[in-house]
């Protein structure tokens, strides 16, 4: 049996971090208070769904560079209401870079009123109004 007790322990403070760290609980509370004020009429909807702490990997770069992207690409990104992967924008190095851009999050995909397109890594059901889904999956592949 391999234990690695030090793992077992980082694993459970990236767990609670998001709740007990200050600089983590102020992040979480000034994105969730940018609601959808900042989207423009008109403007195509993306919403971002990670539940897992995955995406934040190599420093957030991925993150970054997802929804950089999404952005050049025309979108507006939302986020959803996962404090785990939220409240690291204040404190990720790439992720903070993304405090300057105009975005919007919302408690849960259900409050759409129009059609968006999903970036999920949940397993569960798609929205009736995305029109569009993609799952994001962190298995290692050969």
């Amino acid at each position: 049996m391999n234990y690695h007790p030090g793992k077992s322990l980082e694993a459970v403070v990236r767990r609670i971090r998001p709740f007990l760290w200050p600089s983590y609980r102020r992040a979480f509370r000034s994105l969730m208070a940018r609601g959808l004020r900042e989207r423009y009429d008109g403007e195509r909807l993306v919403c971002c769904d990670f539940r897992n702490q995955a995406i934040d990997s190599v420093g957030g770069r991925y993150y970054f560079s997802l929804v950089r992207d999404l952005i050049d690409a025309g979108y507006f990104p939302v986020f959803t209401e996962r404090r785990a992967t939220l409240a690291s924008f204040g404190t990720s190095q790439m992720k903070s870079l993304l405090l300057k851009e105009r975005l919007g999050v919302i408690r849960s995909p259900e409050e759409f009123r129009q059609r968006y397109f999903l970036i999920t890594d949940g397993d569960g059901p798609i929205p009736l109004l995305a029109e569009r889904a993609v799952t994001v999956n962190y298995d290692w592949r050969l």
